[in-house]
């Protein structure tokens, strides 16, 4: 391993290098675990509490029942090859365990192979410093951090979602029973112009979903006319509503439904309104 510039240091030299790194190696050489030892003890930049597994076995043993901020793996062609190790390593221990190979091999014919088999990066030890490899240790260990917390974040995300549905199916459920079954008193021909019309007020739903109602007063009177046409009753209109908001709902991509069941609350008013402003009804009669 390379020697460091020696240079003056400001007071905080090391700037987010976080102040103490537990780190496991793996090799199967004592002569290797203290010299390293030594160079990282000789850098002040961090306090590295480096610990030995004496090759695979005994360091997948370590990673069952412990985590480190960064795992060191020596590569010592045909005696210790750390890219056949990597995989069993992952397999047995966390699967964001960040993980370094460290070898002799110049890191342009090494560093490609290691991110392939899953390391974090590769060290060659003719070209780093001690400081060089405090550094990959912790930019190691950060992504590692930031992994685990943009899982735990999209595990939040999706129980919000779910919690979200779930709401939403329960709201829809009673707004149902307030309207009763529409569908069950139906004629067959009703059922098929009820088919009709649900594609159309579908679209028309999605389109309010993402524009609201500014640019949509073509599209809401033709849906309206098809309504009239078709001689919907104002509980009718509710019931093709709901019927599309939770066909909308059952495939919500990336929105959320709370915005959907507030985009189709507005709807809702809107497309009623404008049905008893032509039928002579009062609104208030038919909002849920």
């Amino acid at each position: 391993m390379k020697t460091a510039v020696t240079r003056t240091l400001p007071p905080t030299p090391w700037g987010e290098l976080p102040p103490a790194l537990r780190v496991l190696f793996i090799t199967s050489s004592d002569r290797s675990t203290d010299w390293l030892a030594r160079a990282l003890e000789a850098d002040k930049a961090a306090d590295i509490q480096l610990e030995r597994a004496a090759g695979l076995a005994d360091g997948m043993a370590r990673l069952r029942d412990e985590f480190f901020d960064t795992v060191l793996v020596e590569h010592v062609p045909e005696a210790m090859d750390a890219l056949d190790f990597l995989d069993a390593i992952r397999a047995g221990s966390n699967d964001q365990q960040p993980i370094l190979v460290m070898g002799s091999i110049p890191a342009a014919d090494m560093t490609s192979y290691c991110y392939e088999s899953g390391a974090d990066g590769y060290v060659c030890l003719s070209t780093t410093t001690a400081r060089d490899l405090i550094w990959q240790i912790a930019r190691a260990a950060e992504r590692s951090r930031l992994l685990t917390e943009n899982q735990r974040l999209r595990r939040v995300k999706e129980n919000q979602r779910n919690l979200e549905r779930d709401e939403a199916e329960r709201l829809i459920r009673q707004e149902r029973s307030l309207l009763g079954d529409h569908r069950t008193t139906c004629q067959p021909t009703e059922k098929e112009v009820w088919q009709e019309l649900l594609g159309p007020y579908r679209e028309l739903l999605q389109a309010y979903v993402i524009m609201g109602s500014g640019n949509l007063a073509h599209e809401i009177e033709r849906v309206l006319h098809a309504i009239l046409a078709a001689q919907l009753s104002a509980r009718q209109v509710l019931g093709l509503h709901l019927d599309a908001v939770e066909s909308i709902i059952s495939d919500l991509g990336s929105r959320s439904t709370r915005h959907i069941l507030n985009r189709a609350h507005l709807l809702a008013v809107e497309m009623l309104m404008r049905y008893c402003e032509r039928v002579g009804c009062d609104v208030s009669e038919y909002l849920p």
